[in-house]
C-alpha cells in the first residue's frame, strides 16, 4: 500500500524512526569506508539530532493569521504548481518530491513575486525527502550565510552544536558521493551588500559538489543571472478552487470561509479580487481581513492596514471578547507610526530578521524619531511579537511575519512621514538594482497614483517618446508597413534579444543537456547582453524545432519592471499578444548554424530578419515572449495628459507662492 507524501507526514510522529533509516541508507555507506566506527556513531547521533530540530521547526508554521495556534505545514499548505519556460512537458503538481522536477533537473532556480509560496514549497519538500528517504536534504535559510567563511562552515556549525568530533571533511565526503539534496531559501533577502560574495559562495560550492541536487528560490534579482546552468522555474497562481479551499484550511469552523466564498462568487466582485485569490499568502490575509470587519478592501495598501488593525484589535477566541493589553499603551495609529519608521530602516539596511541587540538599537532609533510619543522599547518589541504580531521569533532572533509587510510601512514611512517624498520616490526608481525595491514602490503606486505617474512613469514615458522617434526612422525598410516597425521598435525598449540556433545532432545533445542542467554547458555568447549590468535576463525560451535547437533569451531593465507595476493598473497602455508563432516557423529556418543573433532597439542590429515574409513573424514571436511592451499611440496620449497634469499641477503650486509672498509683505 502506498501512502501519499500529505498523508506521510501527518503521520510524522509514528515515523520518525525513519531519520535512522536515511543514515543508514546514504551516510553509513560512504563513512564506514573512510572512517573510524567512533566517527561513524558521532555521525548517526549528530544528523539524528540536527533532523529531530529541524522537524520541529519547518514542521510547524508560524502564522500571524492564526496567532497561538499550533499548526503544521500540512494542515494549510495547498500543493502549488511550478512550470518553466525550459522544460515544456507541462506544469508539475508538487505534492511530492517529484521525480520530473528536482532529480530530473539538479539545479533548480525558483523564482517568484511576494507571498507566493517559495519557502513554503521548500520546506515542504525538505520535509518529503527526509520522510521518504530520497536524500540528505540540507535547508538553508540564505541571510543566515553572512556570518560564515562558507557554506561548508555553516552546515557543519548547525552539526557540531550536537557533535564536536565532527570536521570538515566528513562533509566534504559525503558531498562528493552526492547524497545530498540543499534547499537554499530566500536569496532576496541577502543584502546588496552582501550579495556578490553569497553568490561566490553558492557558485563555489555547487561546483565542488554538483554531483548533489540544489534548489535556490528567490524573488526576481538580476544577480540571479549568474547561475546560468540552472533551470528556472516559476510558480502558478493557484486556481479559484484552490484558493477557497487554503481560506477553508484557516477557518476550523467555516463559518468565516463560506462568508468569503460566497461574497467573491458575486459577478460584480469576482474580478476585482482575480488578483488576490491567485497568492497564498494575500488569500490568507484576506481571511484575516475579513474576521476583523467582514469586508474586503480592494487596494492593496488598505487591505494591510485592515490586516494591521485586525492584529492590534484581535480577540482571544478562547476568551471572548477580550483584548489582549499593549504593553507599550501605544494606541493603533501611534503604533503604525513606529512601525512605518521600523519598515523603512529593514528596507534601507536590507535587514528582515535582527538579533536581540539589533532590534533594541532599531526601535530605539524609531523612537527618537518621534519624540512626541513615548513608550518603553523593550515593551514594544514584547508587543511585536505577542499583542501584535507583526513580527515572529525564531529562536534567538525577531524577524517581520512577511516580508512584504517591512515594504508596507516602508512605502506607508515615504508617503506620510517623508517630507520630499516624491525624490525618495523618484531615487528608489533610478536604482540600478530597482528590482529590491518593487514591493516597496508598488504598495506606495497603490497609496498615492498620481505621484507615481508624475515621478515614475512619465520620465519612463518621455524616455520612450524620445527612443521611437529615433529608432522608427532609423529602421524603416522599404515593404515593411510602419505599424510593423513601430511594434519591432516598441518591443525592443530598455530591452535585448538574444536568438541562436544549432542544428543536428549537437542541437539535441545539447537540449538534453539544458534540460538536465548539466555543469558543463557552455552558452558562449548567448547570454552576452548583460555585461555592463544594465540588462538582466528573465525569461529563456529552448527548445527543439525541425530547424535545430532554438534559444531565445530576454533581457531587460528596471525600467521594464516598473511598467510592469503600472500594467496592474492600466492594462489597455500596453500591446496584447494576438499570434502565437513557434520556434518551426520559417522565420527560424535562416539563422546561421552557431550564430548568435543580438536584437536591439538603439541601433540597426533590430534589422535582423528583415525579409517582409520574416518580419511580422518574430514581432509576434518577441510579442509572445516578452515581459512588458508598450502601445506606441496610447503611450504618446497618456504622456500628453500627465505633463498637462503636472503643469497644472506647478501652476497652482506658482500661484499659491505668489499669494503667500504677497500677504507677508502686506503684514511686513
Amino acid at each position: 500500500m502506498t501512502i501519499d507524501p500529505l498523508s506521510l507526514l501527518k503521520l510524522a510522529p509514528a515515523v520518525k524512526p525513519l531519520f535512522t533509516g536515511l543514515y543508514e541508507k546514504f551516510i553509513r555507506p560512504t563513512i564506514t569506508e573512510k572512517k573510524t566506527a567512533a566517527i561513524a556513531a558521532d555521525l548517526n547521533a549528530a544528523f539524528a539530532r540536527y533532523y529531530s530540530a529541524m522537524w520541529d521547526q519547518y514542521s510547524s508554521v508560524h502564522s500571524m493569521v492564526l496567532p497561538n495556534q499550533n499548526k503544521k505545514l500540512w494542515d494549510l499548505y495547498i500543493p502549488l504548481r511550478v512550470k518553466s519556460e525550459v522544460d515544456q512537458s507541462g506544469p508539475l503538481l508538487i505534492d511530492h518530491y517529484h521525480k520530473d522536477f528536482l532529480p530530473k533537473h539538479k539545479k533548480i532556480l525558483i523564482t517568484e513575486t511576494a507571498g507566493m509560496g517559495k519557502s513554503t514549497l521548500l520546506k515542504f519538500l525538505f520535509l518529503d525527502v527526509l520522510l521518504q528517504n530520497h536524500a540528505v536534504p540540507v535547508l538553508i535559510e540564505l541571510r543566515n550565510l553572512k556570518t560564515c567563511k562558507s557554506i561548508e562552515e555553516y552546515f557543519l556549525n548547525q552539526l557540531t552544536n550536537i557533535e564536536r568530533n565532527i570536521g570538515t571533511e566528513v562533509i566534504k565526503l559525503l558531498g562528493e558521493q552526492g547524497v545530498f539534496a540543499f534547499f537554499f531559501d530566500g536569496f532576496d533577502e541577502v543584502a546588496a551588500a552582501d550579495s556578490e560574495r553569497t553568490i561566490s559562495m553558492l557558485l563555489k560550492f555547487v561546483a565542488q559538489y554538483h554531483t548533489n541536487n540544489f534548489i535556490i528560490s528567490s524573488r526576481p534579482d538580476a544577480a540571479l543571472r549568474a547561475f546560468t546552468n540552472f533551470i528556472e522555474f516559476y510558480i502558478e497562481p493557484l486556481k479559484r478552487s484552490e484558493a477557497y479551499e487554503l481560506l477553508r484550511r484557516y477557518d476550523s469552523s467555516g463559518s468565516y470561509a463560506n462568508k468569503i466564498i460566497e461574497h467573491l462568487e458575486k459577478q460584480e466582485t469576482q474580478k476585482q479580487y482575480a488578483s488576490f485569490l491567485q497568492n497564498p499568502l494575500l488569500v490568507s490575509l484576506l481571511f484575516k481581513a475579513y474576521t476583523y470587519n467582514e469586508s474586503i478592501p480592494i487596494k492593496k495598501a488598505v487591505f494591510y492596514r485592515t490586516v494591521y488593525e485586525s492584529l492590534y484589535w484581535q480577540h482571544d477566541h478562547t476568551k471572548g471578547a477580550f483584548v489582549r493589553e499593549k504593553r507599550c499603551r501605544l494606541d493603533v495609529d501611534s503604533f503604525h507610526r513606529i512601525l512605518r519608521s521600523l519598515g523603512m530602516l529593514s528596507i534601507l539596511r536590507e535587514q528582515v530578521e535582527f538579533t536581540t541587540d539589533q532590534i533594541l538599537e532599531a526601535v530605539a532609533e524609531c523612537n527618537e524619531m518621534h519624540p512626541d510619543l513615548s513608550f518603553i522599547n523593550s515593551d514594544f518589541i514584547c508587543d511585536l511579537h505577542s499583542s501584535v504580531p507583526i513580527f515572529q521569533r525564531i529562536g534567538e532572533s525577531l524577524k517581520w511575519a512577511h516580508k512584504s509587510f517591512a515594504e508596507y510601512f516602508a512605502s506607508q514611512f515615504i508617503y506620510v512621514d517623508e517630507a520630499d517624498r516624491r525624490k525618495v520616490l523618484s531615487r528608489l526608481a533610478s536604482r540600478r538594482d530597482v528590482e529590491r525595491y518593487l514591493g516597496v514602490l508598488e504598495f506606495y503606486m497603490d497609496s498615492d497614483p498620481k505621484d507615481f505617474r508624475e515621478v515614475v512613469l512619465l520620465p519612463i514615458l518621455q524616455e520612450y517618446s524620445a527612443y521611437m522617434k529615433n529608432n522608427v526612422e532609423l529602421n524603416r525598410i522599404g515593404g515593411l508597413s510602419d505599424n510593423s516597425v513601430e511594434l519591432r521598435c516598441s518591443i525592443l525598449f530598455e530591452r535585448e534579444v538574444v536568438i541562436r540556433k544549432i542544428e543536428g545532432a549537437r542541437g539535441k545533445k545539447l537540449f538534453a543537456k539544458v534540460l538536465t542542467s548539466h555543469p558543463n554547458i557552455k552558452w558562449s555568447g548567448l547570454d552576452a547582453g548583460v555585461r555592463n549590468g544594465r540588462l538582466m535576463l528573465v525569461s529563456r525560451v529552448i527548445g527543439t524545432s525541425k530547424h535545430g535547437l532554438i534559444a531565445c533569451s530576454e533581457y531587460i531593465s528596471g525600467k521594464i519592471l516598473l511598467l510592469k507595476l503600472w500594467r496592474s493598473r492600466d492594462p489597455l497602455l500596453f500591446c496584447k499578444h494576438k499570434r502565437q508563432v513557434s520556434i518551426d516557423a520559417p522565420v527560424f529556418a535562416n539563422l546561421n548554424n552557431g550564430e548568435t543573433y543580438r536584437i536591439r532597439g538603439k541601433e540597426t542590429a533590430c534589422t535582423h530578419f528583415v525579409a517582409s515574409a520574416n518580419y511580422d513573424d518574430l514581432n509576434d514571436f518577441l510579442l509572445g515572449n516578452s515581459t512588458c511592451v508598450l502601445d506606441f499611440a496610447r503611450a504618446a496620449v497618456l504622456q500628453s495628459a500627465i505633463e498637462a497634469e503636472t503643469s497644472k499641477r506647478l501652476s497652482v503650486k506658482n500661484l499659491f507662492k505668489v499669494k503667500a509672498r504677497k500677504h507677508a509683505g502686506r503684514n511686513g
